[in-house]
């Protein structure tokens, strides 16, 4: 932000020099100018304080004071320090700008986008209003709203850089990936060397299906910038978008070594160790996640899954059951999965509680009844499993899982013609599963 206000010292010596105001000290003016520009905010707003005590209607005075406490968190005053710039010198453009990103930076969006809709119309002809309101409406996550004061700023001035930038990404987030892509291109060919203009380039065609000019530019970069972290993240995916999970794996193991303190970093190269099932490093890795962030109930489901798959039931209960707790989307995958695991240790009492929980909290997901199925069945209680398996095929009509679940409890309940039903069933719509079926029913 910094950068976008510095600009601000070119209007101070016209200031000086104008009629409207009474000759500020040079000194004590450049004085402030040079704390402002070294980012010594508290000397530019003494400087600029020491001004105003002797000259109250030095109007580049109140803009450097603003700017000084705009960087020192120090909103309110830098509001009102940019408002009276505005009522001594009306056509100066930054003080309208400065308080608006003031405004902003107080969660004050309607008067922001107000004042900012305010200097558009006094300055029709500049594209810097416009650049501000379209940054404040993506950085609210409201690119839709965006791209239009962002288009305007670049029909104003094409090569408004902070502009482009900021639209190729919005194109991106409202799935116009072609025209971020073109965008971010032209970007790239003007500034070679904009590792981030070449980072999101890289994005754009990922999210286009050009995997190949994708990797291109991320092993490009990786090479040139090898310590920029957010590459190694995007390259991996990329990378197992295409199914090369080793090279995704050593792009995420070299994040991890960049970046030892990033959660995220671990969670990533937990789930590519999983999918590549090497199940001890991604549960070292998903431990090193929760460590680092406790509230991250992916990783901690993930967690569970890996020791359940390695077999061990008591620590993937425990990563589950956190889970669960920590999240409301995870928790009924976790409730069905601890009702796996319980199953298969033939606690089968605990394991319907959980099934019924993960129903409880989602009961359009039809797997869930049938894990629920499976457990009434192996824990042989065939007439609660028999009447919930056809409760829910009244919700759940034909769905090949619940039948293929109820057909086995038909056996077990010593009605084969209803299992010959469902196989009947099951040969049209699941041929596999009506195949086990039928063979369960011969043996």
């Amino acid at each position: 932000m910094l950068k976008l206000f510095l600009s601000i010292l070119l209007f101070v010596a016209p200031l000086a020099n104008a009629q409207r105001t009474p000759a500020p000290s040079p000194k004590t003016i450049q004085d402030a100018s040079k704390a402002l520009s070294e980012a010594r905010f508290a000397d530019a707003e003494a400087a600029a304080t020491s001004v105003l005590r002797k000259e109250p209607g030095n109007a580049s005075a109140f803009l450097i004071r603003a700017v000084a406490r705009l960087e020192t968190t120090k909103y309110a005053e830098a509001e009102a320090d940019a408002t009276s710039a505005i009522r001594l010198d009306a056509d100066l453009i930054q003080a309208w700008l400065v308080k608006a990103e003031a405004q902003k930076r107080r969660n004050a969006d309607a008067e922001a986008i107000l004042t900012l809709k305010q200097t558009q119309e006094r300055f029709p002809k500049s594209d810097q209003p416009y650049t501000s309101l379209g940054i404040l409406y993506a950085q609210r996550d409201k690119c839709a709203e965006a791209i239009i004061p962002l288009e305007e700023s670049l029909v104003r001035r094409p090569d408004n850089y902070s502009a482009t930038r900021q639209l190729a990404q919005c194109y991106l987030r409202i799935g116009r990936a072609s025209d971020g892509a073109s965008l971010l291109g032209r970007l790239a060919e003007s500034k070679p060397g904009d590792v981030e203009v070449r980072a999101a380039l890289a994005e754009a065609l990922a999210a286009m299906n050009n995997i190949d000019s994708a990797l291109v530019l991320y092993e490009s970069i990786v090479k040139n910038a090898p310590t920029r972290t957010q590459t190694y993240g995007a390259y991996a995916a990329a990378l197992s978008g295409v199914g090369k999970d080793s090279l995704a794996f050593v792009m995420l193991t070299k994040l991890t070594e960049l970046s030892p303190k990033d959660a995220n970093a671990w969670y990533g190269l937990g789930v590519i160790a999983q999918s590549m099932r090497r199940l001890d490093t991604a549960i070292r890795s998903y431990k090193k996640a929760v460590a680092l962030d406790p509230r991250n109930a992916n990783a901690y489901f993930n967690l569970g899954i890996a020791n359940q798959n390695r077999g061990f039931s008591d620590e993937a209960l425990q990563a589950l059951r956190r889970g669960a707790v920590l999240s409301p989307s995870v928790a009924p995958d976790a409730y069905n999965n601890i009702g796996i695991i319980l199953r298969n240790e033939r606690r089968y009492d605990e394991a319907i509680v959980a099934h019924k929980q993960a129903i409880a909290l989602n009961d359009s997901a039809v797997l869930y009844y049938a894990a629920l199925g499976h457990t009434y069945l192996d824990g042989q209680k065939y007439a609660e499993g028999k009447t919930m398996l056809e409760s829910a095929l009244t919700k759940h009509v034909d769905q090949p899982e619940l039948l293929f679940a109820l057909g086995l409890i038909y056996m077990r309940l010593g009605e084969p013609q209803k299992t010959e039903q469902i196989i009947t069933k099951l040969d049209t719509q699941q041929s596999p599963l009506a195949a086990e079926l039928r063979t369960v029913l011969k043996n």
